[in-house]
């Protein structure tokens, strides 16, 4: 709640309630404009490079534009398995 009070997912069409806002950063600071402006390009193309060679399996696009917009998420369904159930059933 305090992110979106912040702005990390955009600023509704007409702003904030205040004085909620205020109470609930406390003085956090707050994004002005769009969130992800101030993100570093990404170059796809040697992202899936270097997936695919980390990997070594066929990587699809979605798999690209997912480790670029959630780099810390395991990008393989074999080390998705050393931790949650069996990932073969899933598209």
């Amino acid at each position: 709640m305090v992110e979106f009070l912040q702005g990390m997912l955009g600023t509704p069409t007409n702003g904030f309630p205040e004085p909620l806002r205020t109470r609930a950063l406390q003085g956090k600071p707050v994004v002005e404009g769009r969130p992800g402006a101030t993100l570093a390009p990404v170059n796809l193309v040697t992202l899936e490079g270097s997936l695919r060679d980390k990997h070594g399996h066929t990587i699809s696009y979605r798999d690209v534009l997912s480790a670029a917009m959630y780099p810390k998420v395991p990008r393989s369904p074999s080390r998705c398995a050393g931790y949650l159930s069996s990932v073969q059933l899933l598209p």
